[in-house]
């Protein structure tokens, strides 16, 4: 006695595999999906949207190294009013590659409004032009205005 295996049509076993593959492709785009749109939005939450248009300007930096004093006008180039509780922080490298980092708070804890403009004069500050200045601010802690002064 012969035993006979049936077998399933070429035809069937095709279309079989054409179904258990598109499954398995739609397990894992629902999966993908839900995690790119579970990932982005935590993304979308940390990202502290309140600074940007910030921006600042400087325009007539000048050191005299016979008065040892910085003179600089920083304006509100930007989009948002700096409130009252954000200090400015300076800092200076000179020529040397002296630093300086004492100078905080530079605009006496006023706001600053968007075009507005101040003149801030660092004294009794001993260094060789040219000076690379970087300001950064309590409210934006990721910006910062980098200029080099002559």
């Amino acid at each position: 006695m012969k035993l006979r295996y049936k077998s399933v049509s070429p035809i069937i076993a095709t279309i079989l595999i054409i179904v258990v593959s598109l499954v398995l492709v739609a397990i894992l785009v629902s999966w993908g999906q839900n995690f790119v749109q579970r990932n982005t939005s935590q993304a979308d939450n940390s990202i502290d949207t309140s600074c940007m248009g910030a921006d600042l300007s400087v325009s007539y930096c000048e050191y005299s190294s016979v008065e040892k004093k910085l003179s600089f006008v920083l304006t509100n180039s930007g989009d948002i009013i700096f409130p009252t509780d954000s200090n400015f922080f300076l800092t200076l490298i000179d020529a040397n590659k002296d630093l300086n980092s004492s100078n905080t708070n530079i605009l006496d804890s006023n706001s600053f409004g968007i075009g507005e403009a101040k003149k801030i004069e660092i004294e009794d500050y001993n260094a060789v032009s040219p000076i690379r200045m970087t300001i950064r601010n309590t409210k934006c802690s990721g910006f910062f205005k980098e200029v080099v002064c002559r």
